[in-house]
């Protein structure tokens, strides 16, 4: 199931019948449509004061560079008294500025944790998120070896775990993800045997980087680095515990560690088996292994058998000024100023798609196990 080629194209009949379906739940929904309303009107509020506040601000900074170049240019006898005027005014424009960006500031952040909080929680709770997602699973994912689709909705709204620090040790750990009740989920049964899905929360680095130039200058730069990840769990009753702890990743395969048939597989990927141990060719199965040159791999960390459960994880690092953050946790919506109700249907649409899409891929990593 493609649902997008990239970021900015997506499936055009998707795209409609969600459209159509959100559009239709927002028309037979009037609660709906007054919480939006009042998302609506704050944002604009919020907006107008931006607006009036940077131009203030630019009225301001304008006259006081205007007073400045008067006292230097001019000779008058009264320059002085001019100049006051222009700074004094310029002054009293740049406050003005700065108190109504400050006002726009303090009234976003009320709406995120008022309105945004009391909209998110609404969808939620009517079942407008998650009957959306079904009706989307429903029409474009036809697997007769899949029943008993779930979604588990814990957390409303798309919050990210903020760290003051450097992000290179979790990304060179990327620590096993576990299996949490406390995240948003898919879950359902394929050919019988239980999956679970999440997406963890995002993970955002703020942190300084120090450098030296030639001279001798110390300059500091702020990052803001993002770390992305998800999990699949698939109930596993094939391998006995003699199993656990194999495991799949992306690198190429050494010599010593067990080789397929497959010249694809061995040069992307490798099990931490030796080539003496039965084991590998018992879980790299012919099927497995061909499925295998079809995945989309980007975002691969491994696939590896533990306890009950076959694990698969996917991992990604955003720098924040080259790649825009995709994801956050499963169905959960972030804050946004919508200014129209299209704009509320555009990200949700965006969001269903994306989420499905990462759930595809890390199923590919999976299901050809059975």
């Amino acid at each position: 199931m493609k649902l997008f080629n990239n970021s900015d194209n997506f499936d055009l009949k998707q795209w409609n019948f969600l459209d159509e379906t959100i559009s239709n739940k927002i028309n037979n929904d009037n609660q709906v449509k007054t919480l939006l309303d009042k998302l609506i009107l704050v944002s604009k509020k919020i907006y107008k004061r931006i607006y009036i506040g940077a131009s203030y601000l630019t009225i301001g900074i304008l006259l006081l560079i205007a007073a400045f170049v008067y006292y230097e240019l001019v000779e008058f006898d009264t320059k002085l008294k001019i100049t006051l005027v222009f700074a004094v005014i310029g002054t009293l424009f740049s406050a003005f500025g700065f108190i109504y960006i400050y006002l726009s500031m303090r009234l976003k952040k009320n709406k995120n944790m008022g309105e945004d909080y009391q909209f998110a929680q609404y969808l939620v709770e009517s079942n407008f998120i998650s009957s959306t997602y079904q009706l989307f699973f429903d029409k474009y994912y036809n697997d007769n070896n899949v029943s008993d689709f779930n979604i588990s909705i814990i957390n409303y709204v798309a919050e990210k775990d903020i760290y003051n620090e450097e992000p290179h040790k979790c990304w060179s750990e990327k620590k096993q993800l576990e299996y949490n009740e406390n995240l948003n989920s898919f879950s359902l049964l394929y050919k019988d045997h239980k999956l679970k899905f999440m997406i963890n929360k995002t993970k955002k680095f703020i942190y300084e980087v120090i450098t030296t130039d030639s001279k001798g200058n110390v300059h500091r730069t702020k990052k803001i680095d993002y770390i992305q990840s998800a999990a699949i769990f698939l109930n596993n009753d094939k391998h006995e515990d003699d199993y656990i702890g194999i495991q799949i990743s992306k690198k190429k395969s050494k010599k010593d560690n067990y080789q397929t048939e497959s010249i694809y597989f061995n040069n992307h990927f490798s099990i931490n088996v030796n080539s003496s141990d039965i084991r590998g060719a018992k879980f790299l199965t012919p099927k497995y292994i061909d499925s295998f040159e079809n995945i989309d791999s980007n975002g691969f960390n491994k696939v590896e058998i533990i306890k009950n459960y076959f694990y698969s994880d996917w991992w990604v690092f955003n720098k924040d000024k080259e790649t825009k953050i995709i994801n956050d946790e499963l169905c959960a919506l972030k804050n946004k100023n919508y200014l129209k109700i299209d704009d509320f249907k555009i990200n949700l649409i965006k969001k269903i798609t994306y989420d499905f899409e990462l759930f595809t891929k890390l199923f590919s990593w999976v299901k050809n196990i059975y």
